[in-house]
């Protein structure tokens, strides 16, 4: 079974060595109060999707899903330095990137699609957001 968890905070730390960030770049936890303080922050979705047993009779799980980051900006700065934290993100999360998790489970990020940027849209708060998805594959031994 795999650890979605695990999944979670692998994904997380990755997008955390984006260089590139201007420092002093807030991160709004899931679940947790965050109140944007007129620096940019990133924001992050997890989103486990689908699970099945690919291989048998002992047979590999594996689980899809997508890690959903919303990278804020200033609004009305233009969209260079917005462009700039999407990119950067977006260079840790190349396609086909992986890592064996401690539970021995193997995180990949997918190739097909591959993680996409979206659109900056202004937000009422004073920032612009880009929202940027990342869709993940882990794959675990069956028993």
């Amino acid at each position: 079974m795999i650890d979605h968890q695990e999944v979670h905070l692998a994904l997380r730390n990755r997008m955390l060595t984006a260089s590139g960030l201007p420092s002093g770049t807030n991160h709004a936890l899931e679940n947790r109060t965050f109140t944007p303080s007129g620096t940019p922050y990133i924001e992050e979705d997890f989103v486990p999707a689908t699970s099945a047993r690919i291989a048998f009779p002992r047979g590999t799980i594996e689980d899809t899903g997508l890690y959903v980051v919303k990278w804020y900006g200033l609004a009305n700065t233009g969209i260079a330095a917005i462009r700039a934290g999407v990119k950067a993100i977006l260079a840790v999360f190349a396609p086909g990137w992986g890592m064996t998790l401690g539970s021995g489970d193997v995180l990949r990020v997918e190739n097909n699609p591959a993680p996409w940027p979206g659109q900056i849209l202004p937000q009422p708060n004073g920032f612009a957001v880009c929202t940027i998805t990342i869709p993940w594959r882990c794959q675990s031994p069956g028993s």
